[in-house]
């Protein structure tokens, strides 16, 4: 595109008028052949274009400074030249466009050109090009209307064009402080200094580079600016530019603001006072930091690094933060006296400027424990006299304490010690008036001695109030009632309050002296005279033991009864309808009612020669159908309670009639049992030819035979059964006379004996159950069963409730007994009785005898768990030996080879304990426990098999995973015994990677560790899979649980960033005042961390994104420059980059932002 011969170079002007100054110079040298003449002119007018977009990028080089421009003409070979100086308000050209003057002319083309900006600028320079190639192009078309101007022309001209760039005098712009970054704290006080020289009176103001308000006082003062921000917030992280314009010039410069916070010192906190052996978490805090992913805090103890933590994860706000690390371990003796340090860090700095430190030092005041002793329940308990309690005295941090128990005032213990371990437990069983003390339990810990106390204080308040009555309750009769309270102790706070519904009746509070120490039983009595208005009513008997000053429950006891007042019977009504006088054949009701309330119990009667029969009636009702001569006579009702009784009586008159019937067997009812054969014979006098017929008062089916033989008739029922229950009517006819008689047949079962069973053979001492049973029973409400041991009853039962349908049913009666010496030979007598005649009768009766066969057992021995043991290694293990049927054992206990116990025996009662604690490898044995009882001997052993798999395998790496990177996974399973049994096997997912069996000779007997190791190369697809290591000690002959144990590992592969994506949103070449997102990602899994930078002249600044994402509202030339992502982890790290271009705006287009070519370099004509 260039001119042949157009060149630019720079140099020093030495001049003594521009020294200091640097001239740039383009320079039109004259072409070889020039051509036609307007290939000429057009050759000139495309160099002045060209030389003037020479100057445009000379004067843009030197940002702000002051611009000279002469034009000059060269006069002859030798270099010598004119030179026209131009100012920035005009523009004078005196150039000859020949070269030199025609002979006979002087220079001519003088043009003056006045600018409407005098601001320096792009577009003033492109007005000089365009006024320069136009004179030139007049000039050239005059020169062509004028042939002999171009006479003698043998070359193009040579002409120059430079630009001065002013050097100390000219318009400059600091800012202070001097840096392209500064880091100012939360809540500090921050200045920027603008300062112009050159400009004696320049005009300031200041802006952020996203226009966001300042948030900040500006203080100007002559030549100087300044921008205030006290307190600094978040609100003040931003690019700051200052602008100044001085006349018709202006200047800019910028610096940006970090903020941070890192104001306190951390704090260290401790879980609990540290003690030797017991874990204690510390936490080590720093409170208020910003940004926290520039944050490292480390824990040491000493000068021994305990952890170190980073906090790499991007704020997703801007916040103040405390961030905290914690570590948790058990003090030992060596670290009395150490300190622990808490040290942040934090890396505000881009380049490799020391962080911001803090620390914060804590003495480790680690101190041994005294022992302690608890005792329990409490410094106070309430005893129940007649119950048990165990005082309980509890030591803790001493590994042998010896025990001793003593009253305040030294009186007997009356009770029982038993200590092991740690732990004394003094038993009062059961407690009595002998216990109310303070007692002591003095502990022994080497040659320390610690005492503690408990007072037993004593109260019996066993059961509810009694509610006793003085007889019972008569309407208008007075009674006593007494509320009882038994056995309580102290009386003396005993409250008794008595309540008739919700109404008192009294109360009472004793008072009196209880010196002395006694179980007694206080009442209360009442004397009144119930109505019967009181029936449904309710007495309370309401007790308290109020002493507030011991805890027991309950202090407050009630008993309840429902009061039901009897009144005697009175207007009682007796009545026959229709009348007292009937015919024989008639129908009669005779009734009687009373008015009572509560009801009365009404029993009609029938006078008879032995005395009265009761009759069944229905609701105080009796019917005779069909009156007969001998329903004549005197009838009476009876109307009664628990407190009297009243009668009535009527006569009842039958007229007789000649024709007679009677009826055999001659009773009104008969009893007949099941199975057996019943006949009932009806025979006629009077009559000659009597008619018979049979039915049921109720005409159900006769279940019967029928045999008529001149005046008799005879009904068979064989065999009787449930349907033969009836009233039966045989009715006679003689001509025009009808007579009827009835007998009522009643069913029973009792055909068989009863029957004695035990539950067991009988055994001195032994509860036994006798159950006596009578079968085929009908009705079961009328039997009464009685079981006698020799003649002395045991226990009578009766079955009073009505049966519900008709069936035979069995019967029973159970006692409960144990066997003694005296009942050897005795006989056990069941008797039942079966009430079934309503007079007096005797009842019907059966009985069995069984001799009791009472015999002593023998004594007997078990061992328990059982015949065999599995015991882990280090727990505890009871064996406990147990008699039966001795009063007064004693044991012993021995291995069978006769080698130490290496455990504590107790003895007391019927049983022996051996306790093993804690179980070893030297209690593998067979242990015999041998009882003596008087002079007999019982021996029982087991057998004790230790083991040892008291904990999950353990998973170990030989280091972190990365993907490609060998590494070695063991697995451990520590303390196993017997080992020569173990099995490990180690899978991935669900795959195995090894196993092994462990079956070496075990002949030494100890706990061992066993692993098994491999080595894997982990890659990125093992991410999310799981270790399992899995253990088994499958020994089948020995009960124990776990016999399999796992644990398991989550694989979290490392893998180095890839496949990192810089990218530049719309495009990577954009106008000024386009916004523009710069995104990072990378598809690693675990994630990286995104850092996004720019390239600037003392490094690479570090961008704030959010979520790998930087965004540029209103890109500005300065924007515009290299972009680097820094994709990094554990493993490694990698880098991209992108070179952003952001095009600057002047009216004839956009021209790019980015640091221009060197000199010697091609300008784009496409700008």
């Amino acid at each position: 595109m260039f001119s042949p011969g157009l060149r630019c170079y720079e140099e020093e002007d030495l001049n003594s008028q521009t020294r200091g100054q640097t001239k740039v110079t383009a320079v039109k040298e004259p072409s070889a052949n020039h051509g036609t003449s307007m290939a000429f002119i057009r050759h000139l007018a495309l160099d002045f274009y060209l030389i003037s977009y020479a100057i445009i990028i000379a004067c843009n080089a030197g940002e702000s400074q002051e611009l000279k421009l002469s034009c000059c003409k060269k006069l002859n070979p030798y270099g010598e030249a004119t030179c026209f100086p131009c100012s920035l308000s005009c523009v004078q050209l005196f150039c000859d466009p020949m070269g030199y003057s025609p002979a006979g002319s002087s220079v001519h083309g003088i043009l003056q050109i006045e600018t409407l900006e005098p601001t320096l600028s792009s577009w003033y320079v492109t007005q000089l090009v365009v006024s320069v190639a136009t004179y030139w192009f007049l000039a050239w078309m005059d020169a062509i209307h004028k042939p002999s101007m171009l006479q003698g022309v043998s070359r193009e001209p040579e002409v120059e064009v430079t630009c001065f760039i002013a050097g100390a005098q000219a318009f400059k712009v600091d800012i202070f402080p001097n840096e392209s970054k500064i880091f100012t704290q939360i809540g500090d006080s921050v200045s920027l200094t603008c300062s112009a020289t050159g400009c004696e009176s320049p005009s300031f103001s200041w802006r952020t580079q996203m226009d966001s308000p300042l948030n900040g006082k500006v203080r100007n003062e002559g030549t100087t600016s300044t921008l205030i921000m006290d307190p600094v917030s978040f609100e003040d992280e931003h690019q700051y530019l200052c602008t100044v314009i001085c006349g018709a010039m202006k200047r800019e410069k910028a610096i940006r603001v970090e903020i941070y916070s890192f104001s306190k010192d951390p704090e260290i906190h401790l879980s609990s006072p540290p003690e030797v052996g017991k874990p204690v978490t510390v936490t080590c805090s720093v409170p208020d930091v910003y940004p926290f992913e520039r944050l490292e805090i480390e824990l040491l103890k000493g000068n021994r690094s305990m952890k170190v933590q980073e906090f790499l994860e991007p704020s997703e706000k801007k916040a103040q933060e405390t961030k905290s690390l914690e570590v948790t371990f058990s003090p030992t003796d060596e670290d009395i006296g150490k300190a622990l340090v808490c040290q942040a860090k934090l890396h505000i700095y881009d380049d490799d400027s020391p962080p911001k430190e803090r620390k914060t030092i804590k003495e480790l005041e680690v101190y041994k424990k005294m022992f302690t002793v608890e005792i329990s329940p409490g410094p106070q308990i309430a005893a129940q006299i007649g119950h048990s309690v165990v005082l309980t005295c509890d030591v803790r941090d001493c590994e042998s304490p010896s025990f001793s128990w003593r009253t305040q005032i030294d009186s007997p213990l009356n009770g029982k010690v038993r200590s092991e371990g740690s732990k004394s437990m003094l038993t009062l069983s059961p407690v009595s008036f002998e216990h109310e003390h303070f007692y002591l339990c003095t502990v022994m810990c080497g040659q320390k001695k610690l005492e503690k106390g408990i007072q037993v204080k004593l109260y019996s308040f066993p059961s509810d109030p009694e509610i006793e009555m003085s007889g019972p309750l008569v309407s208008g009769n007075p009674v006593t009632v007494s509320c009882k309270v038994p056995n309580v102790y102290p009386f003396d706070r005993l409250e008794i309050e008595l309540f008739k519904g919700e109404s008192i009746m009294m109360n009472k509070i004793f008072l009196e002296d209880a010196s002395k120490k006694a179980l007694e039983t206080k009442s209360l009595e009442m004397t009144f005279i119930p109505t019967t208005e009181d029936t449904a009513n309710v007495l309370v008997c309401l007790a308290r033991l109020p002493i507030d000053e011991m805890e027991f429950e309950p202090k407050q006891r009630q008993s309840t009864q429902i009061l039901y007042v009897n009144v005697a019977p009175k207007d009682i009504q007796l009545t026959a309808f229709p009348s007292e006088s009937v015919k024989e054949g008639d129908t009669v009701i005779i009734s009687c009612i009373c008015g009572n309330v509560p009801p009365t119990l009404i029993i009609l009667k029938k006078k008879a020669e032995t005395g009265y029969t009761v009759l069944k009636s229905t609701g105080g009702a009796y019917t005779i159908h069909r009156a007969q001569l001998e329903d004549a006579g005197v009838y009476q009702c009876e109307s009664k309670n628990e407190v009297g009784s009243q009668l009535r009586s009527l006569t009842l008159d039958v007229k007789a009639q000649a024709f007679k019937v009677d009826m055999f067997p001659n009773e009104y009812k008969i009893f007949a049992q099941i199975g057996d054969s019943v006949s009932l014979t009806c025979s006629a006098t009077g009559c000659e030819s009597p008619s018979f017929s049979w039915r049921t008062q109720i005409d159900s089916p006769l279940n019967g035979k029928v045999k008529n033989e001149g005046t008799t008739s005879m009904l068979i029922m064989d065999p009787v059964s449930f349907g033969n229950e009836h009233q039966y009517l045989c009715t006679v006819t003689c001509k025009d006379m009808k007579r009827e008689k009835a007998i009522r047949v009643e069913i029973y079962s009792f055909s068989k004996d009863p029957e004695i069973r035990l539950s067991s053979p009988p055994e001195v001492g032994k509860p036994v159950t006798v159950t006596c049973s009578v079968p085929d029973v009908y009705p079961f409400e009328r039997l009464e069963i009685e079981l006698l041991k020799g003649n002395r009853s045991m226990k009578v039962q009766e079955f009073l409730e009505p049966s519900e349908k008709k069936a035979q049913e069995t019967k029973s009666l159970e006692v409960t007994f144990s066997p003694t010496d005296e009942d050897i030979g005795k006989a056990l007598v069941c008797q039942a009785t079966l009430h079934i005649y309503d007079d007096d009768s005797p009842p019907k009766e059966r009985k069995t005898t069984k001799e009791l066969e009472v015999y002593k057992k023998n004594f007997t021995v078990e061992i328990s768990p059982g015949p065999q043991i599995a015991a882990q290694i280090g727990h505890s293990v009871v064996l406990t030996c147990d008699v039966r049927d001795c009063e007064s054992p004693s044991f012993s206990w021995r291995t069978q080879i006769d080698s130490p116990l290496n455990g504590k025996v107790r003895s007391e009662g019927s049983k022996s304990t051996l306790t093993l604690s804690p179980v070893s490898v030297e209690n593998e044995h067979f242990y015999l426990c041998t009882v003596m009882c008087g002079q007999k001997k019982l021996e029982k052993r087991i057998q004790v098999k230790p083991y040892s798999f008291p904990s999950d395998p353990e998973i170990e790496m030989s280091g972190p995973l990365v993907s490609g990177n060998p590494v070695t996974v063991s697995c451990k399973v520590p303390n196993v015994y017997p080992f020569d049994r173990l099995e490990i096997e180690l899978f991935k997912g669900e795959s195995i990677m090894m196993n092994k069996v462990f079956s070496k000779d075990v002949s030494k007997k100890a706990l061992e560790t066993k692993s098994l190791e491999k080595t894997f190369i982990p890659t990125a697809e093992d991410t999310g899979n799981v270790l399992v290591c899995l253990a088994r000690l499958p020994i089948d002959e020995m009960e124990f649980e776990p016999k399999q144990r796992q644990s398991t590992q989550t694989l979290y592969v490392n893998v180095a960033p890839k496949d990192i994506q810089l990218t530049a949103f719309p495009s990577e070449s954009v106008k000024e005042g386009d916004t523009v997102i710069i995104s990072c990602t990378c598809g690693n899994v675990p994630p990286t961390l995104i850092i996004l930078k720019k390239k600037a002249e003392t490094g690479y600044t570090v961008l704030k994104s959010t979520g790998g994402a930087y965004t540029i509202p209103r890109a500005q030339l300065e924007d515009a420059g290299v972009y680097q992502c820094e994709s990094k982890n554990e493993v490694g790290s990698q880098l991209r980059s992108l070179t952003l271009d952001v095009k600057g705006f002047s009216r004839q287009g956009y021209w790019s932002g980015l640091p221009f070519p060197s000199p010697g370099d091609s300008p784009d004509p496409g700008i």
